[in-house]
């Protein structure tokens, strides 16, 4: 920042704006004003929205998880836009898709004598149309997620929408919150869910104050996130 007028633009302060949003949201569980809110409703009252702002959240994220970024495949194409030896966009596509969906069934949790969690591919080889993902399988993430704290869930709101993928916003807010060795950071979840804008680059160039711009911004947001939710215990500085 250059001046204090500069501090007041959110895009300045994507952190403290985050800060603010998950303190706002803490402060109106406790209160009790979504639970008013929902009563006045089924009271016939005029409120501007019966659900609480987390389920608000909840279903905003959740709707981005048929159209999921990491699970878009393109179809299959020739080898003429890439060089020898090189991986084609639809083969990038897969392998990160494999690799998200093989940890998001290793980890999130489903409810005793349940089997994993199944995810469906959207292949372009197939059509362009999504593909719809299981109720089952949004009935987990969606008590999952609606369990979250108000930190976690206002980082999974912004990383969601970054990223424009639930997956990738998971496993970043999952992955950064209570361990220093950080297994999928901000650099892995930016690669994963910009694949396509990646590939393109490197058969195109780069359009300066456009791409790179892009590049800076998803990393500078997805680091906010992780620096949101994290639960370490970070030493102040000496004195």
């Amino acid at each position: 920042m250059r001046n204090s007028k500069e501090a007041l633009k959110s895009h300045f302060i994507p952190l403290t704006s985050l800060a603010s949003r998950a303190i706002d949201l803490e402060i109106s569980e406790r209160s009790g004003s979504a639970a008013e809110n929902v009563e006045a409703a089924a009271e016939g009252e005029e409120v501007a929205d019966a659900r609480s702002t987390r389920e608000q959240i909840t279903d905003f994220v959740m709707g981005y998880l048929d159209t999921d970024t990491v699970l878009m495949i393109s179809p299959t194409r020739g080898g003429h836009l890439t060089s020898a030896g090189e991986k084609q966009l639809r083969d990038r596509q897969l392998e990160v898709a494999h690799d998200i969906v093989e940890w998001a069934q290793e980890t999130i949790p489903v409810p005793d004598g349940e089997g994993k969690l199944d995810f469906v591919l959207s292949d372009g080889d197939h059509g362009i149309l999504p593909s719809s993902q299981s109720d089952r399988t949004k009935r987990i993430l969606r008590d999952m997620i609606s369990k979250f704290s108000a930190w976690d869930l206002v980082g999974l709101e912004c990383a969601v929408i970054l990223s424009k993928s639930l997956l990738v916003g998971l496993r970043l807010v999952m992955e950064n919150k209570k361990t220093a060795d950080i297994r999928w950071d901000v650099e892995d979840a930016a690669k994963a869910c910009n694949l396509e804008t990646d590939f393109q680059v490197e058969q195109w160039g780069l359009v300066e104050d456009t791409h790179d711009v892009g590049h800076a911004d998803l990393r500078r947001g997805l680091g906010a996130v992780v620096l949101l939710v994290s639960e370490l215990n970070i030493p102040p500085p000496e004195q």
